[in-house]
């Protein structure tokens, strides 16, 4: 029994190991991957610079060590996996799986677009964590689209709490819901 982290009745000296089943959270190219930089570092490794990074599991929470950056040049889409695909959520009443911002992702944006970057099929949750930085953040020579479908909220930023838009395209037609800033509410445009 655990109790205030430390184990009670557990003999002197005795060795406790732990086991820890890791989960594959996304699949791209017909691979599975623990992480979503593991997915777009295979994408960059294929040589192609376009991919898609569909989530397999209903809810990921995002820690900060991985951050998705999308590199100029590159086009990648994050989205939903099929049930065919080994999506786990079907039949939920979420049926797009959720990237949630983890308690201690207190700073620093979830994903950051350079090159060209679709949300489509997919929940992004600030998870009501006050992080002083957007969700997403569209960099000056980025292409941001976020479909029908793809939702962003519970987000809170010192500038815009679901996407701060510091130059290039973004195009919005998923919704915003819940996102709080001291700046442009749900979007911040700088330039």
């Amino acid at each position: 029994a655990e109790e205030s982290g430390e184990f009670k009745d557990v003999p002197s000296g005795a060795v406790l190991t732990l086991y820890y089943e890791a989960k594959y959270i996304c699949i791209t190219g017909g691979e599975r991957y623990y992480t979503l930089n593991e997915a777009l570092e295979a994408i960059k490794e294929s040589g192609s610079t376009e991919g898609t990074i569909k989530m397999l599991i209903p809810e990921y929470a995002m820690p900060a060590d991985d951050k998705l950056v999308i590199l100029s040049g590159y086009n990648i889409t994050i989205t939903t996996a099929s049930a065919a695909e080994g999506y786990e959520g079907e039949g939920e009443a979420q049926a797009e799986a959720v990237i949630k911002r983890s308690a201690s992702f207190t700073s620093g944006h979830m994903l950051e677009n350079k090159g060209t970057m679709t949300l489509d099929s997919i929940v992004l949750d600030g998870n009501n964590v006050s992080a002083g930085d957007a969700m997403v953040l569209n960099n000056s020579n980025g292409t941001l689209t976020v479909n029908e479908g793809a939702i962003l909220r519970n987000a809170k930023g010192e500038n815009g709490g679901a996407l701060y838009v510091s130059g290039g395209t973004a195009v919005i037609s998923g919704t915003l819901s819940e996102n709080y800033a001291a700046n442009g509410g749900a979007v911040y445009v700088n330039g």
